[in-house]
């Protein structure tokens, strides 16, 4: 897993495909993440995107006295995100989401897009677990969940068989629905405030809003 998105980042190259999921990213969904950021997290305190990639989906949000995080396993990606000086980033850390480099308590918000789909329900668990360390009491924990329902995978699926190509690293775990869901949830300690698939995402996720209580 962690060697295939190191080559994905690495071998990502400017073609017709990548310059439209950029746009998609910088013009459609960082709308959206912007606006999660105003509603759940404070203006100020230690933010994580949590397998951030090339992090576009940031470029909308406000930094104010937020210290935002740009973390993930692949240095290539953190490169692409350095070299992208229209981020609010504050900082990179390359780490494994199974073991972030934060004490407990810690951190203020954590989100990511695009990332939990790629983990076994078991493993989904311990990277919880692991957000339920570091984030502070009360504060939450969004994931951007792509759906396997979603036009957008339906529509990768259907070119990936056709071009015998696969588009993305494995992807065992898209959403499904909120029972099943619920069920890899149950074995966590946080609390699920709400699963959405708002405008902005039906193409491609839903929204699973957690908070630690």
């Amino acid at each position: 897993m962690k060697e295939d998105w190191d080559d994905y980042w690495k071998n990502s190259k400017i073609t017709f495909f990548g310059k439209t999921l950029s746009l998609v990213r910088k013009q459609i969904i960082a709308n959206r993440v912007a606006s999660i950021f105003e509603t759940y997290f404070p203006k100020q305190g230690k933010f994580i995107d949590c397998g951030c990639g090339s992090a576009e989906t940031m470029i909308k949000i406000k930094r104010y006295n937020r210290e935002i995080i740009a973390l993930d396993y692949s240095e290539h990606a953190l490169e692409k995100v350095r070299n992208n000086k229209s981020l609010p980033v504050s900082s990179t850390v390359k780490a494994d989401i199974f073991d972030l480099p934060f004490k407990d308590n810690s951190i203020g918000g954590i989100w990511n897009l695009g990332v939990m789909e790629h983990f076994s329900p078991s493993e989904i668990n311990k990277i919880l677990d692991e957000f339920y360390r570091v984030l502070k009491k009360d504060s939450y924990c969004i994931l951007l969940w792509p759906s396997i329902y979603g036009p957008t995978n339906i529509i990768f699926s259907i070119l990936g068989f056709i071009l015998r190509k696969q588009f993305f690293p494995n992807e065992p775990s898209l959403f499904r629905s909120k029972s099943w869901l619920k069920k890899i949830l149950k074995n966590n300690k946080f609390k699920l405030v709400k699963i959405t698939w708002p405008i902005t995402g039906a193409l491609i996720y839903h929204e699973v809003i957690l908070r630690k209580i």
